[in-house]
């Protein structure tokens, strides 16, 4: 999950996670790395039974649940994307006998490294 703006939603972590199987929603194991959607993570689920395509607000698909845990504030999360299947990732590369600069020895040094060559 990849949240828009941070949120506290500490009181509310961890999420409930629910999955739609034979027409009933089933708690499934999951763990929230989002506290609560109150920040981009991963939220990893395993299901015992493999959910079954329903047909829900006219579309036929798989469905889970996400519900917060406890608290009574106000729980808006705003999602800037949720990826299935996903992990973080870096992209990164040694670069060696690149000269990346000089200092002088005093603190806040900033320097900018070479852009990166895609190798398409």
């Amino acid at each position: 999950m990849f949240a828009a703006r941070e949120q506290n939603y500490d009181v509310l972590a961890p999420l409930a996670v629910d999955a739609l199987i034979a027409n009933s929603f089933v708690p499934i194991v999951a763990t929230d790395e989002t506290r609560a959607l109150g920040e981009s993570g991963i939220i990893s689920m395993s299901f015992n039974v493999e959910p079954v395509p329903t047909e829900l607000f006219g579309q036929s698909l798989s469905w889970v649940r996400l519900t917060p845990s406890g608290g009574d504030i106000n729980w808006t999360p705003v999602l800037e994307g949720a990826y299935l299947n996903a992990v973080w990732v870096r992209s990164a590369e040694t670069m060696t006998r690149e000269l990346v600069g000089s200092s002088e020895g005093a603190p806040n040094l900033t320097l900018q490294l070479a852009p990166w060559a895609s190798s398409t």
